[in-house]
């Protein structure tokens, strides 16, 4: 995915990455330029591009 990221909106879009990657159940990359997401680290950086991979949460996963 990409998006034009703005310190206004980073958590949410956060929250939001995570939340599809929950739910797809794999991992999902976002190319975000702008501003850097503040709660999660790149994968790469250059000039004002930034690439994260959200990765599904294990905790919400249950084995019986």
């Amino acid at each position: 995915m990409y998006a034009f990221s703005v310190q206004r909106d980073a958590n949410r879009l956060e929250r939001k990455m995570q939340a599809e990657a929950d739910a797809a159940g794999r991992p999902l990359e976002l190319l975000a330029y702008g501003s850097p997401l503040r709660g999660v680290t790149p994968d790469a950086t250059l000039d004002a591009y930034y690439r994260y991979t959200f990765k599904p949460s294990q905790a919400k996963k249950v084995t019986l």
